[in-house]
């Protein structure tokens, strides 16, 4: 293959999942190691919101899944979060069954008519009037 053919390849769903794992997996490893290496930085949820463009209610409603942290004693004390650890985790893909579950398809043909014909809750047609100058119109043609 010479340096200017490109190779086109197609990846199956599955497959697209597992590389997008993979690449979570190093991302995160990677992030590991510089985290070692520096201490993180906490913020507020004001400032977590603004990164995800989302209320500050949305963050304290969150907290847990954004891996937010007490800071201070007791059950109010202030909430601080890792920036990184947030971003992460509020974009991250669910795998939830309730997301992936199919839904059935529409009906189809004579059964999609006989439900319609059941639900009865459409009123009959009503009676077309003519108007009285047709009705003068066909009295002078006849």
């Amino acid at each position: 293959m010479t340096a200017s053919a490109q190779r086109v390849v197609v990846l199956s769903d599955p497959q697209l999942d597992d590389l997008a794992e993979r690449v979570v997996k190093r991302l995160r490893d990677t992030d590991d190691a510089s985290r070692s290496r520096q201490p993180s930085r906490l913020v507020d949820a004001a400032t977590v919101a603004a990164a995800l463009g989302v209320s500050r209610d949305c963050v304290y409603a969150h907290a847990d899944e954004l891996g937010g942290e007490r800071i201070g004693g007791g059950p109010r004390g202030r909430l601080r979060f890792d920036l990184d650890r947030a971003l992460v985790a509020w974009t991250s893909r669910s795998h939830s069954k309730e997301s992936h579950t199919p839904k059935p398809p529409a009906p189809t043909g004579d059964a999609a008519r006989r439900r319609r014909q059941r639900m009865g809750s459409s009123p009959g047609l009503l009676p077309i009037r003519r108007s009285a100058s047709y009705l003068d119109s066909e009295r002078e043609r006849s």
